[in-house]
C-alpha cells in the first residue's frame, strides 16, 4: 500500500509536519483520513480571528503534494446590535 503523509496547518502557518505516514490503499483513502482528521481538529480549535484556516496537505510517497483539504471559519456581523 501507498504511504501518505499529512501536513497540518493553522490559518497559513505550517503546524505539524509529518514525517511519518499511514498507509492507505489509495488517494481516496488518504482524503477520507484528512477530512475526518480536519473535522476532529476543527472542534478542539477556538477561532482567535474573524477568519480562520485550518488545512491538511497530504503528500504522497515521494513528498510531493496531491491533496489539500481546509476549513474556513468565518465571522461576518451583519447588523450591529443596539
Amino acid at each position: 500500500m501507498p504511504r501518505f503523509y499529512f501536513d497540518w496547518d493553522e490559518s497559513n502557518e505550517l503546524a505539524i509536519v509529518d514525517d511519518i505516514g499511514l498507509e492507505l490503499p489509495d488517494l481516496a483513502a488518504a482524503k477520507a483520513e484528512a477530512a475526518q482528521a480536519l473535522a476532529e481538529w476543527s472542534k478542539n480549535v477556538v477561532p482567535r480571528a474573524d477568519r480562520q484556516e485550518l488545512a491538511i496537505t497530504v503528500r504522497d510517497g515521494h513528498g510531493d503534494p496531491c491533496l489539500k483539504t481546509h476549513l474556513i471559519f468565518e465571522a461576518i456581523v451583519l447588523q450591529f446590535p443596539n
